[in-house]
């Protein structure tokens, strides 16, 4: 108690706020002006419906250049919602999966891939060329057990994952090309080459 009192009096005694507070100033605030004012420049002269921005700083004859080339391409302009490609009735649906953050953690493989200018300078001199494309050749190659977790992906139906190498993978394209060097190793520089999932049969 004798404490408690002893901090009472000297609270007390330094007033009700002990400890001195800074004097708050109000501010008013300032609207911030525009960069520059803007013309609204008429694509089809006299659809008042179709118009566009631009900067009134620019140079006279860059905005005509500007203006004349927005003007040739008004056809580009989606100037209602009905002028937006819709779904095509026939197409497929791809899913995609964003592995950013799985790639910037991921060590880079950096085998290497082969010269587009090599690739083409070995054929010259050929008279038939056959180009193949491997189907679903990503696909084929299996994923380590341990790393099933890392492709996973939620959707509305669950959460699963991928047990096969897919394309989009930082080092999918490594991959692939190591394997496709190994199993057509006879064969390339002679009468093939192959770069990643695209294949080239040469011949004289």
């Amino acid at each position: 108690m004798p404490e408690e009192a002893t901090g009472k009096e000297n609270l007390s005694k330094r007033g009700k706020d002990p400890m001195p507070r800074p004097e708050l100033k109000e501010e008013a605030l300032v609207a911030v002006q525009l960069v520059e004012e803007l013309l609204t420049v008429e694509l089809i002269p006299g659809d008042p419906d179709k118009i566009t921005k631009i900067g009134s700083k620019m140079k006279e004859d860059v905005r005509e250049q500007v203006i004349n080339c927005l003007r040739k391409n008004k056809d580009m302009f989606a100037w209602t919602p009905q002028d937006l490609e819709g779904i095509d009735p026939g197409g497929k649906w791809r899913m995609c999966i964003d592995f950013r953050d799985l790639n910037k953690a991921c060590p880079k493989d950096y085998y290497p891939l082969p010269r587009i200018d090599q690739l083409v300078d070995s054929t010259s001199g050929c008279k038939l060329l056959s180009m193949m494309d491997a189907s679903q050749g990503y696909h084929q190659i299996m994923l380590a057990p341990k790393d099933h977790k890392r492709v996973s992906f939620i959707t509305s139906d669950g959460t699963f994952c991928y047990i096969a190498m897919l394309f989009g993978l930082k080092n999918a394209g490594a991959t692939y090309q190591r394997l496709v060097d190994k199993i057509f190793q006879p064969q390339l520089g002679r009468n093939m080459e192959v770069y990643m999932d695209d294949m080239l049969v040469k011949s004289k």
